[in-house]
């Protein structure tokens, strides 16, 4: 019987493991402008007009913020929650965004929770 429990706890941490690990935001591979997908692929955080996309995250030059929830619309759209940390800031903000695919290209269209469009982002190669 105890053993029986041992891999009963074992299997449900292996579970709530990869539940937190999950994508929050449905999406394939990474996205961003130029200095986006330089900064995803080296870490390169140089250019201010960074821009990049995740299944998990959302990263501008000085505000950096992770998905928390997400929603799909019944056009396909997303609306995200994020915890945003700010460069130089001790306070962490929530906010939201709208992601759209951008048409037929592999692309994404970002606004945000006002409705203002943030910017378009295209698949990293």
């Amino acid at each position: 019987m105890k053993c029986r429990t041992i891999v009963a706890a074992s299997i449900a941490m292996l579970f709530s493991a990869t539940i937190a690990s999950a994508n929050v935001v449905d999406l394939t591979g990474m996205y961003g402008n130029k200095a986006g997908c330089n900064y995803l692929y080296n870490a390169d955080r140089d250019d201010d007009s960074l821009i990049a996309l995740t299944s998990q995250a959302y990263e501008r030059f000085a505000t950096g913020c992770e998905f928390v929830q997400a929603s799909k619309a019944m056009d396909g759209s997303q609306v995200a929650t994020m915890l945003c940390s700010h460069e130089g800031e001790t306070f962490r903000s929530i906010e939201f965004m709208l992601i759209m695919k951008a048409g037929e290209r592999d692309a994404y269209e970002l606004y945000s929770e006002s409705g203002e469009q943030i910017a378009v982002v295209d698949r990293c190669e």
